[in-house]
């Protein structure tokens, strides 16, 4: 298990950076009504959800953190919202598309986990809580893991 120094460390924000990139693509290939109604819209939700995880991972305790967390899985959903629009109103269908709804799906599994393993409030810094996080995805004790 790689350990967590850096927030480019945690696999749901690679993921999220792969989702970015491609809805980028798929904002890129559109034309006429869609572009206009939706390019700004999907572009905007799909850096959120990446500088959430980012700002969230950045912050001094755990209820911040979870507070980011909640507000990158926010938007997340809003864009995947905006992408069955894309789907469903404007009749777009694309190899693209179907991989930017998996990364979603993906990213959203993957921060309700994180959040659900996050140890409770009051055990110290979010610091000694994510190595212990890091211990326990590990197999190791707390204490093994000083």
């Amino acid at each position: 298990m790689v350990k967590v120094r850096d927030f480019k460390d945690l696999i749901v924000w690679q993921r999220a950076m792969e989702l970015s990139a491609t809805c980028q693509d798929i904002v890129n290939s559109l034309g006429g009504p869609a572009r206009r109604e939706l390019a700004s819209q999907i572009r905007r939700a799909a850096s959120s959800v990446t500088a959430n995880i980012v700002e969230g991972h950045s912050r001094p305790n755990r209820g911040e953190f979870l507070h980011f967390l909640g507000i990158a899985r926010g938007s997340l959903k809003e864009l995947e919202s905006h992408l069955l629009t894309l789907e469903r109103v404007h009749r777009h269908h694309s190899a693209r598309l179907n991989r930017a709804l998996a990364l979603s799906d993906e990213c959203s599994r993957m921060l309700t986990v994180m959040r659900r393993r996050l140890p409770p409030p009051g055990t110290g810094s979010l610091n000694a809580q994510r190595c212990t996080l890091n211990a326990q995805r590990s197999g190791r004790r707390r204490s093994d893991a000083d």
